[in-house]
């Protein structure tokens, strides 16, 4: 009896590593094109990765944005990308007075959640604040822009202070999705949270004719 629990418990450990390396497998492109097979010490993050564990014919080695062009494990895709990105703190109790974003260059790993002619990316920092960025291929990576922050506004005989919002991204998706301008009132409607945006990237693939990959 002992020995069938020993060899029920191998049976069980073999299967869960076999199906963490197969979590794990994955690929990195190199910053010249080249695409190398491997395992990843990691597949999911909470937070988006500042780097990332590869092992390739046995060699370990740790890559950071600048070192590689973008890698895929897990079915997530992520690229490198030099971006400015706002560093102002966007947790309610912590608001600033100042509707302008403090954006600062950032090298970053950016997860890719929807890939046409036009492309959105995602990226949550370690404080757990999402951001979204887009792309038309053409031009750099930009942020679009959501940012929340306090006014005082006078009511009867008292000031109350509220939170407003800085939604550029709104205009910044009217200007990359131009060329389909029925897509305006979903555009002005569209909440800054992955599934809207998600759904409005593949509306305009939709209505430019294009084959959509996410």
């Amino acid at each position: 009896m002992k020995f069938f629990y020993l060899t029920l418990f191998i049976l069980v450990l073999s299967e869960s590593a076999s199906g963490q390396k197969t979590r794990n497998e994955g690929y990195i492109i190199t910053n010249v094109g080249d695409t190398i097979r491997g395992l990843f010490s990691a597949a999911r993050w909470n937070t988006s990765p500042d780097h990332v564990g590869f092992e390739s014919k046995g060699v370990k080695k740790k890559y950071k944005p600048l070192d590689i062009k973008s890698f895929y494990v897990a079915n997530e895709f992520y690229e490198s990308a030099i971006v400015n990105v706002d560093h102002s703190v966007a947790n309610t109790q912590n608001l600033d007075y100042s509707s302008t974003p403090q954006f600062k260059q950032d090298t970053l790993f950016l997860r890719v959640l929807f890939r046409g002619s036009k492309i959105l990316y995602h990226y949550k920092n370690k404080n757990g604040w999402v951001y979204f960025f887009s792309s038309d291929g053409s031009n750099p990576i930009e942020q679009l822009v959501y940012k929340r922050y306090l006014v005082d506004r006078l009511q009867l005989s008292s000031t109350k202070t509220f939170a407003a919002e800085n939604r550029t991204y709104i205009g910044q998706l009217k200007t990359l999705f131009k060329q389909c301008p029925d897509l305006t009132s979903s555009i002005e409607s569209v909440m800054y949270n992955q599934r809207d945006l998600e759904k409005l990237f593949a509306k305009f693939s939709r209505c430019s004719g294009e084959e959509i990959t996410t």
